[in-house]
């Protein structure tokens, strides 16, 4: 298994249709793994949560875009750590990573407060997670020792 996992890592990273990802900056203020996004001026901070069944952006962050966004005409349900079901908006929303445009479906967390981390002396907000759907539709490969992440971007992005 491992060797099927490190072969994938090095056929995801050697593609000319990869694009390479440092997480080291984040894993350095964080501790948690998380990537940048741009969205017109804005830089949006997602974490990178392989364990998530979704993508999710804070609902105060999706209100900024509210002209851009395609609400869905259905909501998902889903469960935090609280293990209480919150059912919620589906969106369709795209976001840039260097000159890639991702069009993505979020789903919204109601809580503005929702991933605020104190620090220290500092307050990190992130807005959003990056979850299975995004990590699956992309190959998305990590290597925590080297603090990279590679994404095989399709031939239309």
């Amino acid at each position: 298994m491992e060797d099927t996992a490190k072969r994938l890592f090095m056929e995801t990273a050697t593609s000319s249709k990869a694009i390479r990802v440092d997480i080291s900056e984040s894993l350095e203020i964080l501790g948690l793994p998380y990537m940048v996004f741009q969205k017109g001026e804005r830089k949006l901070r997602f974490l990178l949560d392989t364990g998530a069944s979704m993508n999710f952006l804070r609902k105060d962050v999706l209100e900024e875009f509210s002209e851009e966004a395609e609400i869905l005409p259905f909501k998902m349900e889903f469960f935090g750590i609280d293990n209480v079901g919150h059912e919620a908006n589906v969106f369709s929303l795209s976001v840039n990573l260097g000159h890639h445009t991702f069009m993505e479906e979020f789903q919204e967390l109601e809580s503005e407060n929702s991933l605020r981390f104190q620090l220290d002396d500092q307050v990190v907000q992130l807005d959003g997670i990056v979850g299975y759907p995004f990590f699956s539709k992309y190959d998305a490969c990590f290597s925590y020792g080297s603090k990279i992440m590679y994404i095989s971007v399709p031939a239309n992005l």
